[in-house]
């Protein structure tokens, strides 16, 4: 009995709510297939009858769910199946009938259901060691023992993952649902994780009886992907994963071992490899009529994959980044369309794109010329995007001759830089997060940062005029002091500069993880570098500033913010589309400058075109107003 509540605590499959029921019936089937052996024999006997009376249980309990669940309830050949399966069960059937049709039954059921058996990347095996330590040593044991003291008057006892006898039949997909789940009735509660962490701990108990855990960086095997082994190890038992490893002429039981306590350096290949298993996915629910949830892959494919390395691709092949672009736009709409020709055609090229680019980057090393000039290319590209801003700010400063007003534009920028440089340590943090969020905050901040210098900007051209100019100086210079004006300036050189700072920090990330340990100080050497220049570079325009009349000065930074504002429109409406919350319509060209927010599609030229033309109406507006 403790032993078949042992296994009903492990042999699971991953849940989520919308597939909850069709998992129940995977997990139940598993279980009869493992167990029914221990409770009835060849000649039709009963071994035990209280595992013969769980399995008649477990058996209706399949039946019920088959019947009710929408999915599977008009499958007419599936609840024959299960009718089938629940008599012979009751009429003590032996093994060899009983076990292959569970198995049977548990892999149409996955066909139809589309559930995925595999986490989308390795398992970050440091995050599950904490959470372990936090929630699960107290009655599993600090080594996966089941000796934890809050475990010694639990019965069943917890699991031991050290039990030869057990432990080898638990999948790490398997123990996925324990965790989500939990099991009634017992001591193992329900752990409402992400499913990310519930991956890396359900693969991390699969480690206690083979060692500790040892960082990797490449490929486990020269005969098969990382992806395809991930795929393997999630869903098999140690004796699967040993037949798997000969099919690709490894040793079965160092392979076993190697594959069970692999960590993964992360590399850019990792983050594709990650879009590809995510595009599968989605064709893989589309295919099945679940096109919410195909839609939703499809935007992950593109976040947690192809945005994330977007800055290596562009180096390599800057006209790559237009194509995935358009081929991910042209998925998602396919996908709204119920398209399924072009689902196909659109999924097929975006692996083959991928394909292309795991070649290029697998024969790429990350040589310490390049890890420096990706530093110094970054910090000078958007450094001084963020620099013209600021410094048309102080000019704003200057006329009012105040400290204060000063020390909120400096302190604006000053602590965007401080966010960055502790999002530096903690940009798992901006990795993790939902590639929409990120997207939908670059676009959000980038539309207000577009609407406030436009507004600036006419403001500033507004007082070039000379009436206006002296009540400006006489006035509202005076006004800046305020305590909502100082607010205002702050908030607009934060602005400006944490953008330009949350793109550096994932940029710099995806190259740090790229580079060996050795040449890692040559990207910050590059940022050294470019960041003296950036300085160096204000000084100078600060005392060119200085030379000139104020008003004069007004005048060209009203010219420098509109421009800034047409820039940042294009850059915010394709945040947008990135995001999936407005289509994107390729242009007959081709033609992309990130410089100047010029993307190939006509949204993002369009919005520029508008912000462009209400600049010129403005300062036109601004010169013909009479004082």
């Amino acid at each position: 009995m403790r032993s078949a509540i042992l296994v009903f605590l492990l042999l699971l499959l991953p849940i989520s709510l919308c597939h909850a029921d069709a998992r129940l019936i995977i997990h139940l089937t598993d279980y009869l297939a493992n167990d029914y052996a221990g409770a009835v024999g060849d000649k039709n006997n009963i071994l035990s009858e209280a595992e013969f009376a769980e399995q008649k249980e477990f058996s209706l309990k399949v039946l019920e769910e088959g019947h009710t669940n929408p999915s599977l309830k008009d499958k007419t050949e599936l609840i024959a199946s299960l009718i089938s399966l629940n008599d012979l069960i009751h009429k003590k059937s032996p093994p060899s009938v009983v076990v292959p049709l569970a198995r049977k039954i548990q892999k149409e059921v996955l066909t139809i259901s589309g559930i995925s058996l595999s986490p989308i990347k390795w398992p970050d095996y440091k995050k599950a060691q904490q959470i372990y330590k936090q929630d699960c040593a107290s009655c599993h044991g600090e080594t996966g023992l089941g000796d934890g003291p809050l475990g010694k008057d639990l019965d069943p006892a917890p699991a031991n993952f050290h039990d030869l006898s057990r432990a080898p039949l638990v999948s790490p997909f398997a123990a996925f649902n324990t965790i989500r789940l939990g099991v009634p009735g017992t001591g193992m509660a329900a752990f409402d994780y992400s499913d990310e962490d519930v991956w890396s701990l359900s693969f991390y108990v699969n480690t206690f009886r083979f060692g500790t855990p040892t960082q990797n960086k490449g490929p486990l095997s020269k005969n098969a992907t990382n992806e395809d082994i991930l795929a393997q190890l999630s869903a098999s038992t140690d004796e699967q994963f040993r037949s798997y490893a000969l099919l690709i002429n490894e040793d079965p039981q160092t392979f076993l071992s190697k594959a069970r306590l692999h960590v993964v350096e992360q590399e850019t290949g990792d983050y594709l490899s990650r879009a590809k298993n995510l595009l599968g996915m989605s064709v893989q629910s589309f295919e099945n009529e679940k096109h919410e949830e195909a839609q939703q892959y499809s935007l992950e494919a593109y976040f947690q994959g192809f945005d994330l390395v977007e800055a290596k691709i562009s180096a390599n092949d800057p006209e790559a980044v237009t194509r995935i672009e358009e081929m991910m736009a042209n998925f998602r709409r396919a996908i709204k369309n119920r398209d399924n020709n072009e689902v196909r055609k659109n999924y097929e090229a975006l692996i083959a794109e991928i394909e292309t680019l795991q070649r290029l980057f697998s024969n790429q090393k990350v040589t310490p010329t390049i890890a420096f000039l990706s530093g110094f290319s970054i910090i000078l590209r958007e450094g001084f995007e963020a620099v013209l801003v600021i410094l048309a700010i102080l000019g704003v400063a200057k006329a009012a001759a105040s400290p204060s007003v000063t020390l909120a534009v400096h302190s604006g920028w000053v602590i965007s830089i401080i966010l960055g440089i502790i999002g530096w340590y903690v940009s798992g943090v901006l990795i993790g997060m939902s590639g929409m969020s990120r997207e939908l905050m670059e676009a959000i901040a980038a539309f207000f940062a577009v609407f406030v210098l436009i507004y600036v900007g006419f403001w500033m051209h507004r007082q070039t005029e000379v009436g206006r100019w002296k009540e400006f100086i006489n006035v509202k210079v005076k006004n800046l002091t305020q305590a909502k004006n100082l607010l205002g300036l702050f908030g607009l050189s934060f602005l400006v500069t944490f953008r330009e700072v949350i793109e550096t920090v994932l940029f710099l990330r995806t190259v740090y993880i790229d580079t060996e340990v050795s040449d890692q100080m040559y990207i910050f050497l590059g940022v050294l570098v470019a960041f003296i220049i950036v300085i160096t570079v204000s000084v100078l325009i600060s005392k060119f500033r200085n030379k000139i009349p104020l008003y004069k000065f007004f005048n060209l930074s009203s010219v420098i913010m509109m421009i800034l504002a047409t820039i940042l429109a294009g850059k915010g409406m394709h945040a947008f589309q990135e995001s999936g919350l407005i289509v994107m319509t390729p242009t007959p060209f081709k033609f992309r400058l990130e410089l100047l927010g010029i993307f190939p599609s006509w949204e993002t030229l369009i919005s520029q075109l508008v912000i462009f033309a209400l600049a010129i109406w403005i300062w036109k507006f601004a010169g013909k107003k009479k004082v």
